[in-house]
């Protein structure tokens, strides 16, 4: 079974900070890069402030990050219901995520806006490449 976390907290930009730490905490298990793990925040906190962005009011976001190997995938949820006119479509928060994560998706589940990725760690030091 590969690990994985959720955690929920206010949507708020103060919060954001949680989502980070918890990414580090998860990725910590792994023999990522220190870049890895900044790039990794980072797209985490990115994705959040992405959904903060939205239009609709959301009360809660909610984190998951499992590690499938040395990779990580991540899927942020807003609960709120913004339909797709109303989505923050262009942000810098996006176009970061989608520099640092691969498969990004941006989408609707359940009515609710998430961010979906995969954050791919580079070769160990000292790893054949």
């Amino acid at each position: 079974m590969d690990p994985s976390i959720s955690i929920s907290f206010p949507a708020r930009t103060e919060f954001v900070r949680v989502a980070r730490l918890a990414a580090t905490g998860v990725v910590s298990i792994t023999d990522w890069t220190v870049d890895d793990v900044e790039d990794f925040r980072l797209a985490v906190s990115e994705a959040c402030a992405h959904l903060l962005a939205t239009p609709a009011a959301a009360s809660t976001l909610t984190v998951q990050i499992t590690l499938r190997g040395r990779d990580a995938e991540v899927f942020v949820r807003a609960d709120s219901t913004a339909s797709p006119d109303e989505a923050a479509s262009e942000t810098l928060a996006r176009d970061v995520v989608s520099a640092l994560g691969e498969n990004v998706s941006f989408e609707s589940v359940d009515g609710s806006p998430a961010v979906r990725f995969t954050k791919r760690a580079s070769q160990p030091s000292g790893a054949p490449s």
